[in-house]
């Protein structure tokens, strides 16, 4: 989540991830991602550091917060303490997960659209002997947007995903495969005093609990209108991955469409009052959420503290670009460092 060392951003974008018109699905036409708005976020592949002669990552500082919902954990779920050079004793993970660890995170829309992108790190997965998978990009992984027009903390909101091991999903290519959609219909996400009351009746919240995009992208009830699209720009089709490679996973919401469907789920892409990106390889059950609401601080753990690791909490990384975490700005405000937020004209 966010870094306060690096700062958090937005900044202005207009252009999709690479120069020139790309090939469409048959359902997907007219799809051209365009984006006004920008977040950054922690990068923990760049904390690696040896220690008794083995790799190890930590977190950094502020970039996880489990009491306002944002999460930096894209490690496996054991943390023990270790001595990082200059810096002192440490909780830190064995295992690091860069196709879960989230650089960035981009918006924008247009007539027909709402587009999505997030920028990973890497797409490999990397070991404590110094061994990095190439092979395994996204295995068991869902990239989501979490989004409302309603309420800041998230109600009434949808949480649109896919797959992040579809390799139908590589290229330029955009398809509905492995797309899906769920509405939060009893609006309880967020809880009764939203994001910051953390352990708010657990274990009876239904999250986003009805189905409104099926499987492949089509709509619940008429699954041959397709509605969301996505494409995983980086991997090639039967090449490993290496370390160099930053995939990026673009996701198109036929919004208009939708709204036609599902008028008590429609969403107006120019008034957004919740807007999250998240990597998910631990946690994917869409009735889970959120997951501060779900859990106690005990049982989420923490990447912090090798006595209280990560337990229901873990291997994911999210970014709130809508609205800004308040401990973000005041980490911001402390650091001295400047918040800019800009929109495209």
């Amino acid at each position: 989540m966010f870094n306060s060392s690096k700062g958090r951003f937005f900044a202005a974008a207009t252009a999709s991830i690479a120069a020139g018109v790309f090939a469409l699905d048959a359902g997907a036409a007219g799809i051209m991602p365009t984006y006004s708005l920008t977040v950054g976020d922690a990068i923990t592949g760049d904390n690696e550091f040896t220690a008794d002669g083995l790799q190890r990552w930590d977190v950094d500082p502020g970039a996880d917060n489990y009491f306002e919902d944002f999460y930096e954990r894209p490690t496996a779920q054991t943390y023990e303490d270790r001595t990082k050079p200059g810096v002192g004793t440490v909780a830190a993970a064995n295992e690091y997960f860069g196709y879960l660890d989230i650089k960035e995170g981009k918006y924008g829309y247009d007539d027909n659209y709402m587009y999505f992108q997030i920028t990973l790190n890497t797409g490999v997965r990397k070991t404590d002997d110094g061994g990095v998978d190439g092979d395994s990009f996204g295995s068991g992984t869902f990239y989501g947007i979490r989004l409302s027009d309603d309420d800041p903390d998230g109600a009434d909101g949808l949480l649109l995903r896919i797959a992040g091991d579809s390799k139908e999903l590589w290229g330029n290519t955009f398809d509905s495969k492995s797309a899906e959609g769920y509405f939060d219909a009893d609006g309880d996400i967020g809880g009764p005093g939203g994001i910051t009351t953390v352990n708010e009746n657990p274990g009876s919240m239904t999250g986003y609990e009805a189905t409104r995009i099926e499987s492949d992208g089509g709509l619940s009830g008429d699954t041959d209108t397709k509605v969301l699209f996505s494409r995983i720009i980086g991997p090639e089709d039967g090449e490993t991955i290496d370390e160099s490679v930053m995939p990026v996973i673009e996701i198109a919401f036929a919004y208009q469409v939708f709204n036609q469907q599902f008028a008590n789920a429609a969403v107006d892409p120019a008034n957004l009052q919740y807007l999250e990106f998240e990597s998910d390889r631990g946690l994917k059950d869409n009735a889970n959420y959120l997951w501060n609401d779900k859990y106690s601080f005990t049982e989420a753990g923490t990447p912090y503290d090798s006595n209280n690791q990560p337990q229901n909490v873990y291997e994911l990384d999210t970014v709130r670009l809508i609205p800004e975490p308040g401990s973000a700005a005041l980490l911001l405000g402390l650091t001295g460092l400047a918040w800019r937020r800009q929109r495209s004209a």
